[in-house]
């Protein structure tokens, strides 16, 4: 098991608190990828927002290593991490480096002066060479897009796999010449299984889609099932029809033939090195794993004590507000003017909105975390505004005029509206894809979710 990085912080922080609650998730991390039995861990530049020396600490708590071939000490030139690790699995010796972009040069010059990041190709390329004289399997874990996993494979021989670490962006090539490259869908809604089938050590492995493998078979299984049916129809038409039957015959013939060629060619796949790639979500219906379902119950009761709230109480219903009250509510020259403010133009739509599960996005998450704060993942995509507006912590702090999801969210803040020259982002399949991913929300449909909310599409 191996990751591609970027696994401490997703952000900067923003309060003393934010920061608290993300060094008790990093001990929560921690001792889960050591239960899981992590081999080796990618260093992202998000991985260095609180410096060098907090990463170093990390890194020496962890049970499991974090490598980075490209960082290094810009007065001595060598590598902060090591570079790479080597694993005997199964009879065949893996070595796994680890690659991070250049453009946090940026970033260090300020922050860490002394730390540069190398060109990832100058750097790989000479650990590459150092493992193909003993290594049967060389991967790569990237942080550098899919732009930069490409250019590694195109310029350095020898990588056998490179596994990408995700910025939103659909992965367009699972093989680049003998590279293969996978990457994943963010937040963690997903679990990236390949299994490598392999007859033969060559450098490079050669190794070839078992899809062909089974789409061979498949073709097998159709053609005998054929066969079956004709020769059923032979035993029935006995002695009744010759020609029907000398037809049938050639028809069974020709189908043998076709048999034959086609196991010939599964045969030639079994001497064949062959992977097959498996991307599995991670749905609430897989059972926690006992020991870490303990240790993320722990963080949930010291997230509580963090932020003053009893596990065991329930809040009241808070007092509904009239249309007048909550209009009154709105600050003046604000960007967001809320789903209420629309009701005055758009009444039949907003009514729609009214009766979705968008209007109560908010109720929801506010429902499911009685005994802890939702997590920012929730309130980005329950909320309306969330970082615009404020960064909410809690679903209490979220204005009554921008709860659920509202229009704003899809077409952009409504100051100016209505003006002329006023112009709303047109909601397109990429602007639901931002709350609406695979895992989220598994049966998604464009079309009929804009309907459902009392959207028309135009052409």
């Amino acid at each position: 098991m191996v990751d591609a990085g970027n696994v401490l912080f997703r952000k900067r922080f923003t309060s003393q608190t934010r920061r608290k609650e993300a060094l008790m998730k990093i001990d929560v991390l921690l001792r889960a990828y050591e239960e899981m039995g992590y081999a080796a861990v990618n260093i992202g530049e998000k991985d260095l927002i609180l410096g060098l020396g907090f990463l170093d600490e990390v890194a020496k708590r962890a049970k499991f290593p974090f490598i980075s071939a490209n960082l290094i000490d810009r007065k001595n030139r060598k590598t902060i991490f090591r570079p790479f690790i080597t694993e005997d699995i199964a009879g065949i010796k893996v070595g796994v480096i680890g690659v991070m972009s250049r453009w946090v040069n940026e970033v260090l010059k300020e922050k860490e002066p002394y730390l540069e990041v190398l060109d990832p190709v100058v750097a790989v390329k000479p650990y590459v060479e150092e493992l193909r004289k003993s290594c049967d399997l060389i991967i790569v874990l990237s942080q550098l897009g899919e732009r930069g996993d490409r250019e590694l494979a195109l310029k350095v021989p020898g990588i056998d796999i490179i596994v990408g670490g995700s910025r939103g962006e659909r992965i367009r090539y699972s093989k680049i010449r003998e590279t293969l490259m996978y990457r994943l869908d963010p937040r963690g809604g997903y679990l990236g299984k390949l299994d490598l089938f392999l007859v033969r050590k060559g450098k490079p492995l050669h190794l070839t889609d078992y899809k062909q493998r089974d789409r061979i078979v498949k073709k097998v299984e159709t053609i005998q099932k054929r066969w079956m049916k004709i020769e059923r129809e032979i035993e029935l038409d006995t002695g009744k029809s010759p020609s029907k039957r000398d037809v049938r015959m050639k028809g069974l013939a020709i189908l043998e033939r076709r048999v034959r060629e086609l196991k010939k060619r599964v045969a030639e796949f079994d001497q064949r090195n062959l992977y097959k790639n498996e991307v599995i979500p991670i749905k609430l219906a897989i059972r926690d794993d006992p020991v870490i379902g303990e240790m993320i119950e722990g963080y949930e009761i010291e997230l509580a004590k963090l932020y003053g709230i009893e596990r065991a109480v329930e809040r009241g219903p808070e007092k509904p507000l009239s249309d007048a009250q909550i209009l009154a509510s709105i600050p003046q020259g604000g960007a967001y003017r809320g789903a209420i403010s629309c009701k005055k133009c758009h009444r039949r739509n907003f009514n729609a909105w009214s009766a979705t599960e968008h209007a109560k996005a908010t109720r929801t998450i506010s429902e499911a975390f009685k005994q802890r704060p939702p997590s920012e993942d929730c309130l980005i995509c329950h909320t309306t505004g969330y970082g615009d507006i404020k960064e909410y912590r809690f679903v209490e702090e979220v204005p009554l005029y921008l709860r659920g999801v509202q229009c704003e969210t899809c077409h952009g803040p409504g100051k100016g509206h209505p003006g002329f020259g006023t112009k709303f982002r047109r909601v397109t399949l990429g602007v639901c894809r931002n709350c609406h991913t695979k895992d989220q929300s598994p049966a998604f449909h464009y079309k009929s979710y804009l309907l459902r909310i009392g959207c028309t599409i135009r052409k």
